[in-house]
């Protein structure tokens, strides 16, 4: 048999089992899951919302290991994100959108449907998420300013009708201590609900500066949020929160310095006051 008669038999017989797999349907339990957004300020099937739309379910924060914003950002195509040189400062960039130093972001931030108005709160930490929503492309008629490059939408987890709760601690490089937790449950069953979550984590540092013979890069954070939900009937609810967050740190070297005042390890002898 000759190889292009070999050719076309292989051809043939794959297009036959494009074919059957094709009108095959899928096995139960085989179906992907409905992933419901609010990209558009009410809720939608993902598959339904007009704009591109880059989601994170719970299940999937969990799996990936989403702790901060610049985890989901490095797996949101067409997204770029660079940490600066203090905490907080950040650069974003969304479908060529750029960031100016110390400007607002070109991407709205909103939580729990609250703009976050500071380009420094783009750059948090994250807890107690439900879900995750990036919007890319202007999106301005529905997140106002700073919309330009598109929009991140964070829901945080709702209080629950049921008693539940979870604690978890973790730890890293550079001394890192983290721990967090959340409780949620009735007040009055059916009728008025609250959730209670924190963290607090705390590192060291793990970039030394031989000038200060230290290192430079130490962070801590403590953040909690509390939410109050009344069920006053079947179409009204009143929902009441508050969140509090407190960040302290050092630095990190925007840029690469050459070692010229002092030799690597030894400690000036008048060292600068912090």
């Amino acid at each position: 048999m000759s190889p292009k008669t070999l050719y076309t038999l292989a051809v043939a017989l794959a297009a036959t089992i494009g074919a059957a797999y094709a009108d095959t349907p899928p096995a139960t339990g085989e179906r992907l899951e409905d992933v419901v957004v609010t990209a558009q300020r009410r809720e939608q099937k993902l598959q339904d919302v007009p704009v591109s739309v880059t989601a994170f379910s719970e299940t999937a924060i969990n799996d990936a290991g989403i702790t901060n914003t610049a985890d989901f950002m490095a797996l949101t195509p067409n997204v770029s994100f660079d940490q600066s040189f203090t905490v907080g400062n950040s650069y974003v960039t969304m479908r060529g959108v750029e960031q100016i130093n110390n400007a607002d972001s070109p991407v709205a931030i909103v939580v729990d449907g609250v703009p976050q108005g500071n380009q420094k709160q783009l750059k948090m930490d994250l807890y107690d998420i439900e879900r995750i929503e990036v919007l890319k492309g202007p999106q301005g008629a529905l997140y106002g300013r700073d919309a330009l490059g598109g929009a991140i939408n964070i829901i945080t987890r709702q209080p629950a009708n049921e008693f539940s709760g979870f604690a978890a601690i973790g730890g890293g490089s550079g001394s890192e201590k983290e721990g967090l937790a959340a409780v949620s449950g009735p007040i009055v069953k059916d009728t008025l609900l609250f959730r209670l979550s924190g963290e607090y984590k705390t590192s060291d540092g793990q970039i030394n500066n031989s000038y200060l013979s230290e290192k430079v890069d130490f962070y801590t954070a403590k953040d909690v949020r509390w939410k109050l939900l009344w069920l006053a009937s079947d179409t009204f609810t009143v929902d009441m929160r508050y969140a509090h967050t407190d960040n302290t740190g050092g630095a990190t070297y925007d840029v690469a310095i050459p070692n010229t005042a002092t030799e690597p390890g030894q400690r000036p002898e008048h060292r600068p006051k912090r």
